[in-house]
């Protein structure tokens, strides 16, 4: 049998159409990556990492660490942010009791054995906001169903 090559008017053609990553500059290219990114891999492991890391703090307390903190009655330190490097690790715990009086997040500091505790005024509000923001991004890229419309000119209309 013998192999014949499709002729041009043939459905196998190729495309006419330029690639899109040859039309498209590479800052918009890296944009859209770093987009993808962003909403897809880190907001949700944002939103649900934290809760888990505040559940390992509340169940694996460090009594150093609470004491050097001053904690009064009622008072529950929330673990959210751990850093270890070598002789150098840190500790964040969110205060909800502080919050409003300027030291909702304090950082206990462990330098080869000593401690040390330094709090973060009105970093607070930026750890809530920058959670709340990744639950509703992971709400809206992921959880969220698209709806399609029956009418293509209304389907760009829509967000």
């Amino acid at each position: 049998m013998e192999d014949k090559l499709p002729s041009p008017n043939s459905s196998a053609r190729r495309s006419a159409q330029p690639l899109d990553a040859v039309k498209t500059p590479l800052p918009q290219s890296l944009g859209k990556g770093a987009f993808w990114v962003f909403t897809r891999i880190w907001v949700p492991m944002m939103a649900i990492g934290w809760p888990f890391l505040v559940i390992y703090g509340l169940a694996n307390p460090r009594p150093n660490d609470l004491a050097l903190l001053n904690l009064t009655a009622n008072e529950t330190p929330l673990l959210v942010g751990v850093v270890s490097g070598g002789p150098f690790a840190q500790r964040s715990y969110f205060l909800p009791r502080r919050l409003l009086k300027g030291g909702g997040i304090s950082v206990v500091s462990d330098h080869n054995g000593r401690l040390s505790a330094e709090a973060q005024p009105a970093t607070g509000f930026l750890l809530l906001a920058i959670w709340f923001g990744c639950i509703w991004a992971s709400w809206r890229f992921l959880v969220r169903r698209r709806v399609t419309a029956s009418n293509k000119s209304l389907e760009r209309t829509r967000g």
